[in-house]
C-alpha cells in the first residue's frame, strides 16, 4: 500500500490538486465580494472592468459592426494624424472576436468566466509539467500551484490569461528536445493577433533561429524565419499606436510615489550633480524591477495581509529574474531580456509578469533552494566540529 508521501511527489495529484484550487477560488468568489484597487467587483458573476476590458468592449462593438477593416482604418488615420488619444487605437483582433464570439456582458458572463478557468487550469498544468521536467522539487510544485497570481487574473477577465496559456504553449513547444515546430508557430500566430508583446517573442525566435543548429535546411531556415520577421513588422505596423499611448500614460506613472520626472532629475540632491544622476537612475532601474516583480506598495488601501499575499510571488522572481541573466543559457537570456524590454520602457505593472512568471519562479525557487542546502551544510559540519570538540 503507498503511503501518503507517495502520493504527494505525484505530478498527477498535484495536477488535480492545482485544479481543485482554481475551481474552489472561482466558486468562492462567487459568494463572497472580492474588490480590485479601483473598487471593482472581481466574480464570474459580473461584468469585468479592472483591466481595459471596457475598452476591448467597445472594439468588439467596432469589430463587430464595421469588420476586421476597424483596425487597418485607425492605424491609417494614426499615421495621418499621430496622436496619443486612447481612442485612436485598435486593439489585436483575437481578444475582441473572444468577446463577441460568447457575447460577453452584463447578465451574460458565465460562459466566458467558465472559458476562463478552464484556460487557467490548462496553463498551470503546462507550467507544472515543464517545472517538473526542469528540476522544481515536490515542495516547489505545490506552492506554486497556491500562488495567487494567476487565479486573480482567471477572475478579472482580459488579454493576460489568455497570452500566457499561448505563451507557455509557444515556450514549452520551444524549449523542446524535439522542437516542435508546428505548435509552436500556431502559438505564436495567435500571440500576434493577441497583444503587441508578441513582437518580442517574434523577435527572439528570428535571431534564434538563424543562430541556432536545427535538423532542417539552411533555406527552409531562412524561409521561416523571413516569414516570422514580416508578421513581426506587420505587427509592430499597427502596435505603435498602442506603444505610444502605453509609453504616454506611463509617464504618470510613479514608483514608491517619486515620479519618472523626479528620477530623471535626480532625487540625492546632497550628492555631486553626476554621481546623484547615476544613482537616481539606478534607483529607478530597481524601483521598476521591483514594481515589475510585484514588491511594491498597493495602488489602494487594502488590508496588510492582501498586500502580503499579492507580493508573496515576488521573492521568487527578484531572484530569478535577476540569475537568468548569469545563466549560460543564452537564448533564454534573450528571450526574457526582449519580453521584458518594451515593459521597462514604460510602466513596469506586475500584471505583466503573468506570462514569464513561472521560468521566474523557477530559477528564484532553485537559488532558495541552494541558500537552504548551503546553511544546512554550514550548521551541520558547525555541530559535527561541536560533538568531534567535546569527545
Amino acid at each position: 500500500m503507498k503511503t501518503l508521501s507517495g502520493y504527494v511527489d505525484k505530478i498527477l495529484v498535484i495536477a488535480i490538486a492545482s485544479i481543485a484550487i482554481r475551481v474552489a477560488a472561482f466558486l468562492f468568489v462567487m459568494f463572497f465580494n472580492l474588490y480590485d484597487h479601483k473598487g471593482n467587483l472581481v466574480s464570474p458573476l459580473v461584468e469585468q472592468r479592472g483591466i481595459d476590458t471596457p475598452f476591448y468592449q467597445k472594439a468588439a462593438e467596432q469589430y463587430k459592426n464595421i469588420g476586421i477593416s476597424i483596425l487597418y482604418s485607425k492605424t491609417e488615420d494614426f499615421y495621418k494624424d499621430p496622436n496619443t488619444d486612447y481612442d485612436s487605437m485598435s486593439p489585436l483582433p483575437l481578444f475582441p472576436l473572444i468577446l463577441m464570439a460568447f457575447d460577453y456582458e452584463e447578465n451574460n458572463t458565465l460562459p466566458l468566466a467558465f472559458l476562463y478557468l478552464i484556460l487557467c487550469c490548462l496553463t498551470c498544468i503546462i507550467w507544472l509539467s515543464w517545472l517538473k521536467e526542469n528540476g522544481c522539487s515536490t515542495f516547489g510544485l505545490w506552492l506554486f500551484i497556491i500562488i495567487p497570481n494567476p487565479i486573480y487574473f482567471m477572475l478579472a477577465v482580459g488579454t493576460d490569461l489568455p497570452f500566457a496559456l499561448l505563451f507557455s504553449v509557444f515556450f514549452v513547444s520551444y524549449f523542446s528536445k524535439t522542437h516542435k515546430k508546428s505548435i509552436w508557430l500556431t502559438a505564436l500566430f495567435f500571440l500576434f493577433l493577441l497583444r503587441p508583446n508578441a513582437i518580442s517573442v517574434g523577435l527572439f525566435v528570428v535571431f534564434d533561429q538563424i543562430n541556432r543548429s536545427l535538423d532542417t535546411a539552411k533555406s527552409l531556415k531562412l524561409i521561416v524565419s523571413c516569414l516570422i520577421l514580416l508578421g513581426t513588422l506587420i505587427l509592430g505596423f499597427f502596435s505603435l499606436p498602442y506603444f505610444l499611448v502605453y509609453f504616454d500614460l506611463s509617464r504618470d506613472f510613479t514608483y514608491f510615489g517619486i515620479s519618472n520626472e523626479e528620477y530623471f532629475e535626480g532625487i540625492y540632491p546632497n550628492l555631486i550633480n553626476v554621481f546623484d544622476h547615476i544613482l537616481s537612475f539606478l534607483t529607478f532601474l530597481i524601483a521598476k524591477t521591483l514594481y515589475f516583480c510585484g514588491l511594491r506598495p498597493s495602488y489602494s488601501d487594502i488590508p496588510t495581509q492582501i498586500l502580503m499575499l499579492r507580493s508573496f510571488v515576488g521573492i521568487f522572481l527578484l531572484p530569478g529574474l535577476i540569475y537568468i541573466f548569469f545563466t549560460d543559457k543564452r537564448d533564454l537570456k534573450i528571450l526574457i531580456f526582449l519580453f521584458i524590454l518594451p515593459i521597462f520602457i514604460g510602466a513596469t505593472q506586475d500584471r505583466y509578469h503573468l506570462a514569464i512568471f513561472p521560468i521566474l519562479y523557477l530559477y528564484g525557487f532553485q537559488q532558495y533552494a541552494r541558500l537552504f542546502n548551503f546553511l544546512k551544510n554550514i550548521l551541520y559540519k558547525g555541530k559535527k566540529f561541536t560533538q568531534n570538540k567535546n569527545s
